[in-house]
């Protein structure tokens, strides 16, 4: 996990969210946890990497509140991870997800949801 200066504009929590993300030209998803999260965006490790500042499409499951926020996203930053893993080394990427075009309604879950982590 990141611990460098933050330069985010919105406070985040660590929160494990199931995400699905969705990119271009491809109908499975990818299927994670999230590590991060705030009111501008997501931060999460997946197995493959995505093109930087390429578009994608998100769905968040808000468990304790049986909800799921979707919207679009932009890949914004991508930091390449060799993990010790069964005696062999795999690569994840954590990657930062900006959110883009997420209703009001959503974008105030998001904020409650980082306000009130107890929720989760």
């Amino acid at each position: 996990m990141w611990n460098g200066i933050s330069r985010r504009r919105f406070p985040r929590v660590n929160a494990p969210l199931l995400i699905n993300i969705y990119h271009h030209g491809h109908e499975r998803a990818i299927t994670t946890k999230t590590e991060s999260i705030g009111q501008g965006g997501v931060s999460t490790a997946i197995n493959e990497e995505l093109d930087l500042a390429s578009v994608i499409h998100v769905k968040l499951i808000l468990p304790k509140i049986s909800k799921m926020v979707e919207c679009d996203g932009k890949v914004v930053w991508i930091i390449e991870k060799h993990i010790s893993e069964n005696g062999g080394i795999k690569i994840k990427f954590d990657t930062g997800i900006e959110f883009i075009n997420m209703t009001r309604d959503d974008r105030s879950l998001i904020e409650k949801l980082v306000g009130e982590y107890d929720w989760l």
